[in-house]
């Protein structure tokens, strides 16, 4: 039998991806015809700068601290403006989202 993923489990070019929904017990199954950035699917990336104890603003209300350097409690958010950014540039490229 041929190999019809790479080490990383995702399907090559010219095979076929079925994709099956349980809730309309129905399948569809798309031919893969190239993958744009092939070599760059992992993303190597570090924590979060946040530091320990910083209170976020939470969605359901009132703040929520940092627990641990780098980590992000569930439901907190940052707000615009607040300074969090990524110094890497060039790795996302918005012509290869698709919007539904």
């Amino acid at each position: 039998m041929d190999k019809v993923v790479d080490s990383l489990g995702l399907c090559l070019e010219g095979e076929h991806l079925t994709t099956f929904i349980p809730a309309t017990s129905k399948a569809f199954v798309f031919r893969v015809k190239s993958r744009v950035n092939r070599g760059y699917e992992k993303f190597y990336y570090g924590p979060l700068p946040l530091p320990s104890g910083l209170p976020l603003p939470s969605y359901v209300g009132g703040a929520i601290p940092v627990p641990a350097t780098g980590v992000m409690p569930g439901t907190t958010y940052i707000p615009a403006g607040a300074g969090l950014s990524f110094p890497m540039t060039g790795v996302f490229d918005d012509r290869h989202v698709v919007y539904a």
